[in-house]
């Protein structure tokens, strides 16, 4: 059987392995028999020089088979010409060499390392007990001593050593080819799920570049959106103001409904704006004040802070904060505005901003004592487009979480919601140090 052709990788090294083996046992094994048969012939014993020089000629011809690519032969040939050499001197010769014996164990192991097939296994294994058996007969003098009781402990001897050593050869190697199968289906399942993840990243990328194409539409549709919409605003009021000596009051409150919805959709294509622009920011970190930055978000929520007399106050130690501070801003006035929006009408509406310094940044809460948000919904707020409450109820385009979203993940933070202990919502921001001032990071999502 010619073995030069692997069926796959692990039989190849395989094969490999074996062949090193076989060449190693070749060189010794002929270096040996060589030395044998040089002493041989310096004592002149030619008869059993005789035997060597078959014995080194079979080896070169094993040797040359290998060589060839009839692994199969050549592996089977080495035990082969010990077995004969080893009948011929003792059944031929006379010759009584018990010592021998002791090869016999090692031939089993060594079929064992260079066959698989059990049936070549067992052949040579019955082979080796009956070469054995004559062995010994012949040792012990078959003219002297007959079939008695000590040749058949010896018999027994022989048997019980070949089967031991037959048993554990074959108890290990099914362990090994156990142990092998089962790392050849560990490493058929970390290759499929190596090509599983490469397909996964292949769709991510898919994705992340369809993402900042959406993005880069959405900034360009609301852009070019907001220039029809003014105009149909203008022409509204214009035709309300020509009309309104005409028109009915049922009428008028047509003309209010243009310009609320007109407004509506502005602010909706401005937040939509607001969002492309910080999916295609370039981080550019400053080092600024907190307490400074809350009191521009209170001048300018002023408005709506007096309209429901709130209190917003900072109750933290942060006194420095660094990040990009145009974003950053529209974080923090954001989630102050909501919590002074989403706030029962007969309710005053107190917000809390509590700050810590920690180990790699800062860590700030932002809690409110408004309607809350019901731990079902917590894990869908930051979605684009989300809203918890009809449009009667509280007005939003259901952008500004998602946009907050978006400024955290960008500065490399987190943002949490939980409950407040002020009875409404409380978020959670981590915000760690980035880059010292005036140095640009790409930090993007």
């Amino acid at each position: 059987m010619n073995s030069k052709i692997p069926k796959n990788a692990h039989e190849q090294a395989y094969g490999e392995a074996k062949s090193r083996l076989f060449n190693r046992i070749i060189t010794v094994s002929f270096v040996i028999c060589a030395l044998i048969g040089l002493a041989q012939l310096i004592f002149a014993n030619y008869t059993e020089l005789l035997s060597t020089v078959l014995i080194l000629t079979a080896i070169a011809l094993s040797g040359l088979l290998h060589r060839k690519g009839y692994s199969d032969i050549a592996y089977g040939v080495i035990p082969l010409i010990g077995f004969s050499t080893l009948f011929y001197m003792v059944v031929a010769q006379g010759s009584k060499y018990e010592a021998f014996l002791l090869m016999f164990p090692a031939a089993i192991i060594y079929m064992f390392i260079f066959y698989s097939n059990r049936l070549v296994l067992v052949a040579y294994f019955l082979l080796s007990i009956i070469l054995q058996c004559v062995l010994v007969y012949f040792n012990a003098g078959y003219n002297e001593v007959a079939f008695k009781d000590q040749m058949l402990a010896e018999y027994m001897n022989v048997l019980v050593l070949n089967l031991l050593t037959f048993l554990m050869c074959y108890f290990f190697v099914s362990n090994l080819k156990k142990s092998k199968l089962e790392l050849d289906m560990a490493v058929d399942y970390v290759g499929k799920q190596k090509m599983e993840l490469v397909r996964r990243n292949e769709e991510l990328d898919r994705y992340i570049a369809s993402n900042k194409q959406l993005t880069s539409y959405t900034d360009l549709a609301a852009h070019e959106l907001k220039a029809p919409l003014r105009s149909v605003q203008g022409f509204a009021q214009i035709l309300e103001r020509k009309l309104s000596p005409k028109i009915e009051k049922s009428d008028q409150e047509l003309f209010e409904i243009i310009t609320t919805n007109t407004k509506k959709m502005s602010a909706l294509l401005d937040d939509l704006r607001k969002l492309g622009k910080v999916d295609k920011t370039e981080i550019k970190v400053e080092v600024f004040g907190f307490d400074e930055l809350m009191d521009e978000i209170k001048q300018d929520r002023r408005d709506d802070i007096d309209d429901r007399n709130a209190e917003v106050k900072h109750i933290g130690e942060v006194d420095q904060i660094n990040g990009q501070r145009n974003l950053l801003k529209q974080l923090f006035s954001n989630l102050i505005g909501n919590a002074v929006k989403f706030v029962e009408a007969d309710k005053q509406p107190v917000v809390h901003v509590d700050s810590e310094y920690q180990e790699d940044g800062q860590f700030f809460q932002i809690m409110d004592n408004g309607i809350g948000i019901s731990e079902e919904d917590r894990g869908r707020v930051f979605q684009i487009f989300t809203r918890l409450h009809s449009e009667s109820e509280y007005e939003g385009s259901g952008i500004g979480l998602a946009l907050c979203k978006k400024i955290v993940d960008l500065h490399k933070g987190t943002i949490t919601l939980g409950e407040s202990e002020l009875g409404g919502s409380n978020f959670m921001i981590n915000l760690p140090d980035l880059e010292d001032a005036n140095e640009k990071t790409d930090l993007k999502s």
